[in-house]
């Protein structure tokens, strides 16, 4: 049974937050609150408490009075104010905090080499180490979102021009986690706070590989692809030249070699338990994960 019982969200309303809020409401023990900034214009279930606040160290620690938690769903013009989010819980005595992780695996060196603006993410886990004596934390790596990704044309496979660009052959394998998958991952973690106390935690809804997913798309929805073949090196000695340049347009590109380059640093299944079976979540196959996937794709299109 978990220790904690009052749960604030930050970044609510973000592409994973509604999924977040979702797993506390449907399926959770926890009292759950949102905050949101006083200029925002996210909308909220009636039965959410939202308590408004700006991300000041004075306005949070207000805010996180009485919160057991904190989660974290900040983007990336965000990172940088989740210092000052981890002094608050302290000042508020808040037990856990949940950084804005949710992604790549930037507990591996070699993912943050790849895409250095991740460097961010890891500072933070620095820090929270470092005042591990006054709050606890867990960091949840969950691979990019599925359904959100996919309909955004981040694996590179456009169903509504049936096109495909694959990289490096389409070879390498990695995990992806639906957004609903990743709500309760938040909850589950939760629910066992010694297991996942001060450390990274992996969820992983499939493990596939680019090839796979397009054969999979293309067999599903009866269409052949128009595809390209791309080269990871190429596209990151561009993605690197623009951001040297101040384009910062080139970290999607990055972060998409580091997951789906022949380097295989999207695949973290093999090297780290998945809390999958502890946190109650299922394994999808193929076949599930890219129907889902498309029907979240369709539903989006309405």
């Amino acid at each position: 049974m978990s220790e904690y019982k009052n749960v604030m969200l930050l970044g609510a309303g973000g592409n994973l937050g509604p999924s977040v809020l979702s797993a506390f409401l449907e399926s959770s023990p926890f009292n759950v609150t949102v905050l949101s900034r006083p200029e925002s214009r996210s909308t909220f279930p009636s039965n959410v408490k939202v308590v408004k606040a700006d991300y000041s160290q004075p306005s949070l620690e207000a805010a996180f009075k009485g919160q057991d938690v904190v989660v974290s769903m900040v983007g990336n013009e965000g990172f940088e104010a989740q210092k000052i989010i981890i002094e608050a819980c302290i000042g508020a005595g808040v037990k856990r905090f949940i950084p804005s992780e949710f992604g790549s695996n930037t507990a591996d060196p070699r993912v943050v080499e790849v895409v250095p603006i991740f460097a961010g993410k890891t500072s933070k886990i620095d820090y929270l180490r470092s005042r591990e004596d006054k709050l606890s934390w867990t960091a949840i790596i969950t691979g990019p979102f599925l359904d959100w990704g996919f309909n955004y044309g981040f694996f590179g496979i456009d169903t509504k021009n049936r096109t495909a660009q694959i990289m490096d052959g389409g070879k390498a394998r990695f995990d992806t986690t639906p957004l609903w998958m990743i709500g309760r991952a938040v909850v589950g973690a939760l629910q066992h706070p010694a297991s996942s106390a001060n450390r990274h935690v992996y969820v992983s809804g499939v493990t596939t590989t680019q090839a796979d997913m397009l054969a999979e798309v293309e067999r599903q929805t009866g269409f052949l692809y128009a595809t390209t073949m791309t080269d990871s090196a190429a596209l990151l000695a561009d993605a690197q030249a623009k951001l040297k340049a101040g384009d910062f347009s080139g970290i999607s590109t990055m972060i998409r070699v580091g997951i789906f380059g022949k380097a295989g640093l999207g695949v973290y299944s093999d090297d780290h338990a998945l809390c999958n079976e502890e946190y109650g979540i299922p394994r999808l196959s193929l076949e599930e994960a890219v129907r889902d996937a498309l029907a979240y794709s369709a539903k989006a299109s309405l």
